[in-house]
């Protein structure tokens, strides 16, 4: 997959190992994400530099969506899927910490210290 500039200059060239189906771009420009017949969804920094490889679909990636805010992102292969990956990094500590909460304060093999893990 090849990044282009208006003015017809090549900026990047992203590997993939299947065909491209789907790319979208953050809101903010920064961020691409692209879709391909591997089943992977590649998330890659305007620079050209691959952030993460996604790899959960059985099947082709057909599509690939941010939402208007960038804090979501979604994903429907052939596989008749549909997935939604939280990109707020904020909100995900606080659901994980919202779920761990009651094994934290109750389990017995945990340290004191780790008991506070989720208090910051």
């Amino acid at each position: 997959m090849k990044i282009w500039l208006t003015n017809g200059e090549l900026l990047h060239t992203l590997i993939h190992t299947g065909q491209v189906n789907s790319i979208d771009f953050s809101p903010d420009g920064q961020i691409l994400v692209s879709g391909s017949t591997d089943g992977i969804l590649r998330v890659w920094h305007f620079d050209g530099t691959l952030l993460k490889s996604l790899d959960t679909h059985q099947a082709n990636v057909l599509s690939v969506k941010f939402s208007p805010d960038g804090q979501m992102l979604a994903s429907a292969g052939s596989d008749g899927k549909i997935i939604l990956w939280n990109l707020n990094l904020d909100n995900l500590l606080e659901q994980a910490c919202q779920q761990v909460y009651d094994y934290l304060q109750t389990n017995p093999n945990i340290s004191e210290s780790d008991r506070l893990i989720c208090e910051i």
